[in-house]
């Protein structure tokens, strides 16, 4: 297998692991998870940073996976993917 390919894989894989891994890490340091708003620039730091090195591909896959673990985490109510209030929109909104 070629370099491009090892590359493009591992871009993929970042791209689906990274936002699990920054839900765990909130998720330790605030159990509550009560704000959205702050969690939201973490993820979008994450999309930003698979984008940056691994391209469109990978980072489509990571704000789509960050939309939904930020919704069903942080957004209430909490442990359902639905959206109550217009300020939610917007912070989803800024991953796809």
């Amino acid at each position: 297998m070629g370099r491009w390919f090892r590359q493009a894989a591992a871009g993929y894989l970042l791209a689906i692991a990274a936002p699990p891994l920054v839900t765990v890490a909130v998720l330790r340091l605030h159990p509550s998870g009560t704000s959205s708003a702050g969690y939201a620039y973490l993820y979008l730091g994450t999309v930003t940073l698979v984008a940056l090195f691994f391209g469109l591909g990978p980072a489509l896959i990571s704000a789509v996976l960050s939309a939904a673990l930020l919704d069903y985490y942080f957004v209430p109510p909490l442990g359902r993917l639905s959206i109550q209030s217009s300020q939610d929109v917007g912070n989803l909104a800024l991953f796809i």
